[in-house]
């Protein structure tokens, strides 16, 4: 059962097509960026398995160290 918060909240967005829209654009925006840096780091880690990454370096991963 959701919490008194959770269900004010549900409730205010039902109420408000606007502000729903609003909602759901920017949950939306964050679980792409939540997307994104998951595949890239699955998608690091597999190459770097695979032997296709080196270990960064201190003067590979900062320029100018």
């Amino acid at each position: 059962m959701p919490s008194a918060r959770a269900q004010a909240l549900v409730n205010t967005l039902r109420a408000d097509p606007g502000l729903r829209a609003d909602f759901e654009s920017d949950a939306e925006a964050v679980m792409a960026e939540y997307v994104l840096d998951e595949v890239d780091r699955q998608w690091l880690g597999e190459l770097a398995r695979q032997g296709g990454l080196a270990p960064a370096t201190p003067e590979v991963a900062t320029p100018g160290f």
